[in-house]
């Protein structure tokens, strides 16, 4: 089937098999996949485990996870390793919960004596028996060690060390633009904002700042947009937090040099093998099996953490939109959503203190396979995530909302609820994305942030393409 998008511009796009959001930077389109039946199709498994005893009923991949990438080795333990959450919500009357994670060095596992299936690249999930208080996870290697991995079971959420944050977007080449600059000391003076969000690399694959990351020189992508320490001790000296985004995937710089250096490895190929051509570029997604692409990301990151950057927010930390079926992703040996997550740990392993987060679909907390960004599998591993929930990306119906543009905190609080219940043990804050764009004015801003509040978010990220806002629709504090 075919779906049409159509930008800020009014300009009519067409794109095979999905509904898609378009390039971030430049449209906001919407999508409107049918809405999954969850709760009653994992009933329909609850029953099936009753009936066969009682056992553990697990899930598995289609394919083996990634694990060729550069996933960061674990200290050495007297077993394998695993990535789940601290703690999970219980299986309820009308809902039933799943809990997703991978494993490394594991042959085998069991969840409170019964076994669950492993792929043979470690990723596994299990739906939650109702009369479970914890599950305990055990996991073997082929030498035979042992460890044993406790998830509480809880109907309370895990409390997040991540701060209140109220801040806005600002592009590299913006940041020196007079107006907009002078717009966020203003903001920063009244007391609207106390973080700012400042471009690492963005959607052209551009990095703002003279940086010494390798393949960013050599592919050209260093620039001069601004000084990244005199940025940032400027922000600092006003006492703000700056965050740094990282555009991951999305990245055409890159992926046109990768297509000229002859490394078609390094980008998403169409089953012909050929350049994924769709509307954000003929060759424009670069493809997250790689492990130098991977490594790119997590140089870039660390490179800005050195520089003084407070944290780092990943974005396009996900697969292009789309068929899967018309994509390949060189040595991809298993499912993206692992593969992604298997990333995005390995970008906070090795960050350490550094908070990471990451920017998300506002599907994603109930549709995963669209993009790859599977919450069961990526708040575990993050301090935050920043889902995009912006009013205008909603058709009418999403959430039994009639016109979503034009009910802002009904849209904005419904769908957050759901990021609030799937990440609840995670540890993860929820921080999103909410819109300042297509004529909102104060009213609609303010009424997103209160939703967003409301809806127990650790603050906001305000999202303005060109980085001009309505200073009025963010309250003091």
């Amino acid at each position: 089937m075919t779906g049409t998008l159509r930008d800020q511009d009014g300009r009519q796009q067409t794109s095979p098999a999905l509904r898609a959001f378009g390039p971030r930077q430049a449209a906001h389109q919407k999508y409107r996949p049918p809405r999954p039946r969850w709760p009653l199709v994992a009933a329909v498994a609850l029953v099936l485990v009753a009936v066969i005893g009682g056992g553990v009923f697990a899930f598995r991949s289609l394919a083996k996870p990634d694990v060729n990438g550069s996933f960061a080795a674990a200290p050495a333990l007297p077993g394998p390793t695993v990535r789940v959450p601290v703690a999970i919500t219980p299986t309820v009357p009308g809902y039933v919960s799943a809990l997703r994670g991978f494993t490394d060095g594991a042959v085998s596992l069991t969840a409170n004596g019964q076994p669950v299936a492993l792929d043979a690249g470690g990723g596994f999930g299990l739906y939650l028996l109702p009369e479970w208080t914890e599950v305990r996870l055990v996991a073997a290697d082929a030498a035979g060690n042992q460890s044993e991995t406790v998830v509480a079971v809880s109907a309370d959420s895990v409390a997040s060390e991540y701060p209140y944050t109220s801040a806005v977007h600002i592009g590299a080449p913006a940041w020196n633009d007079p107006a907009i600059h002078q717009q966020v000391l203003d903001l920063i003076a009244a007391g609207r904002i106390n973080a700012v969000q400042l471009d690492i690399k963005d959607e052209n694959g551009f990095v703002g700042y003279a940086s010494a990351v390798p393949l960013a020189n050599t592919t050209g992508a260093a620039k001069a947009f601004y000084d990244a320490r005199a940025a940032i001790d400027e922000l600092h000296g006003l006492g703000v937090r700056v965050i740094g985004r990282v555009v991951n995937f999305l990245d055409p710089t890159l992926a046109n040099w990768a297509v000229n250096n002859g490394r078609s490895d390094m980008i998403v190929l169409d089953p012909a093998g050929a350049p994924l051509a769709n509307n954000y570029g003929a060759a424009a997604f670069t493809n997250f099996a790689n492990p130098e692409v991977r490594q790119y990301q997590i140089d870039l990151a660390v490179e800005a953490a050195n520089l003084g950057f407070d944290e780092i927010l990943y974005d396009y930390v996900r697969r292009p939109e789309g068929d899967l079926m018309t994509m390949q992703f060189p040595g991809l040996v298993g499912p993206p959503e692992v593969s992604v997550a298997r990333f995005v740990a390995e970008s906070k392993d090795v960050l350490g203190d550094t908070m990471l987060g990451v920017s998300v679909f506002g599907i994603s907390a109930t549709r995963p396979e669209p993009t790859a960004q599977d919450m069961g599998l990526l708040a575990p591993n993050v301090d935050y995530v920043s889902p995009m929930v912006y009013p205008s990306l909603w058709t009418s119906g999403e959430y039994n909302v009639a016109d979503p543009p034009n009910q802002p905190a009904e849209i904005v609080g419904a769908s957050l609820q759901d990021f609030q219940r799937v990440t609840a043990g995670s540890g993860a804050a929820i921080v999103p994305w909410l819109q300042d764009f297509n004529g909102y004015g104060p009213m609609q801003i303010q009424a997103q942030i209160n939703a967003a509040m409301a809806a127990g978010s650790s603050g906001f990220l305000m999202w303005n393409p060109t980085s001009q806002y309505v200073a009025d629709g963010i309250a003091p504090r």
